[in-house]
């Protein structure tokens, strides 16, 4: 349980680190910053039909504010701090 707590926060950590190379390829390439929020990514992830919830949600609005305002490196880096907490705290 603790090793594979250990290896999604190293993958969060590494896709925190993958989205701001990305934001610095586009700030190279565009001259600005590319709005990427974490319910973009999970539009990419899965299909977003216009009834779905990322869409045009009817229940959980708070949750969904949060992750409509929370920018991707953001969400990535607190995802993998709170897996390496929880994985460091259930060692013993």
């Amino acid at each position: 349980m603790t090793e594979s707590l250990m290896l999604l926060s190293a993958m969060s950590f590494l896709g925190w680190l993958g989205s701001l190379g990305l934001y610095g390829y586009y700030w190279a390439k565009y001259g600005s910053w590319a709005p990427m929020h974490l319910l973009d990514a999970l539009c990419k992830v899965q299909s977003c039909a216009a009834d779905s919830w990322v869409r045009s949600p009817s229940d959980w609005l708070g949750i969904h504010d949060l992750l409509a305002a929370t920018s991707l490196p953001t969400g990535l880096f607190a995802v993998g701090c709170i897996l390496l907490w929880v994985g460091v705290a259930s060692e013993g």
